[in-house]
């Protein structure tokens, strides 16, 4: 059903919502330019007027879930900040269906989802390395907790390394606060985070 005369205008902010809603109802592979165009009753084309493509879309909408991380205040102790603020960006990335999967994509390409960065630059500032390992680290793990968690979903056997979840809970690895404090506070013997390169 096309929008009626008496509809407003459709804006950015309406293509960001109608994402989200699909986003978290169906998840990233049915997050087309053409179904948020049938969600919000336009052709497709009148998306256009507002976003170039669709990776310009999925940056908004990435950056949007990204708003909503409550990163904690900084204590001026690296170690605790770091941690602190990887949490709260892992847990916003786990609350939403493949969000980890939307912020790793528009990361890598570079089209949006600088607050994740930005967050760990703040509770490690001029430690470069450091906040690439952790980033990476983040949005690894939860990568792959959040296909694991589809998968268990979906009734699908996890084969290989992936460790059957107990008590009906889904099997996700290691923790990522143990794998955190491993980059943080490494075992004796190896590159502490202070001896890495900035």
């Amino acid at each position: 059903m096309p929008r009626s005369a008496t509809t407003p205008a459709l804006d950015v902010e309406d293509l960001v919502q109608a994402s989200l809603r699909i986003l978290r109802d169906y998840g990233l592979a049915d997050l087309s330019m053409r179904r948020v165009a049938k969600e919000l009753q336009v052709q497709p084309s009148a998306l256009y007027w507002h976003v170039p493509d669709k990776q310009s879309l999925l940056a908004l909408v990435a950056d949007r879930l990204l708003s909503e991380v409550r990163a904690p205040g900084l204590t001026g102790d690296r170690p605790t900040d770091v941690h602190g603020r990887a949490m709260a960006l892992h847990g916003r990335l786990l609350a939403t269906r493949d969000g980890a999967e939307l912020v790793a994509s528009v990361v890598a390409l570079g089209t949006g989802g600088r607050r994740v960065r930005t967050l760990l630059e703040e509770a490690a500032p001029g430690q470069a390395v450091l906040v690439e390992a952790v980033l990476s680290l983040l949005l690894g793990h939860a990568l792959v907790v959040q296909q694991r968690r589809q998968a268990q979903e979906l009734g699908l056997a996890l084969g290989g390394g992936a460790a059957a979840g107990s008590a009906g809970r889904p099997a996700e690895g290691p923790g990522f606060p143990d794998l955190l404090d491993l980059v943080l506070d490494p075992p004796s013997g190896s590159a502490s985070g202070s001896d890495l390169p900035a």
